[in-house]
């Protein structure tokens, strides 16, 4: 499904609708994809400085309760859709690509997807989790799959 599917199913069901007449300052902030749970779109209000999530289960929308946006400082930026050129299926393919040439060795296990404003631009926030214990984390502006950054790290130096 590519993303504004998501956002559509979201602000299509009953769950969002009922709650956006009374809650009308929140606005879209990211898209949250991960290969073992539910989807989630995250709304966010400057004036309750937290977010509301909207998890997608096949056919079935449901709201979350508020929680505290987690942030440096300021607001959380509004995610911008109509800068958002690339979809789901594109930034998955550009990331195997670079998990490919630059870490051959990493057999991916699973995989987050977040997109989000990030320096005021939509970007892709993928982290692989593979079987190694490791983590390759990339972030690729949704615009045309530049990438900003991109890093391996183990899970173990976590706990350092």
């Amino acid at each position: 499904m590519q993303i504004k599917n998501y956002i559509e199913k979201v602000e299509n069901s009953d769950a969002y609708n009922e709650w956006i007449k009374d809650n009308p300052d929140y606005y879209i902030v990211h898209v949250f994809i991960m290969s073992d749970k539910p989807t989630q779109v995250g709304y966010y209000s400057k004036e309750q400085d937290n977010i509301v999530t909207f998890n997608i289960e096949e056919d079935v929308v449901s709201r979350n309760e508020p929680e505290e946006s987690f942030k440096d400082g300021g607001v959380i930026e509004k995610l911008e859709l109509s800068k958002v050129m690339v979809d789901l299926e594109g930034a998955r393919d550009k990331s195997e690509s670079l998990r490919k040439e630059k870490y051959p060795e990493e057999v991916v296990d699973n995989e987050m997807i977040i997109l989000q404003t990030i320096d005021s631009e939509p970007t892709y926030n993928i982290t692989l989790i593979t079987k190694a214990f490791n983590f390759i984390n990339i972030k690729m502006k949704a615009e045309d799959k530049t990438i900003k950054e991109e890093k391996k790290s183990s899970i173990l130096d976590l706990k350092k």
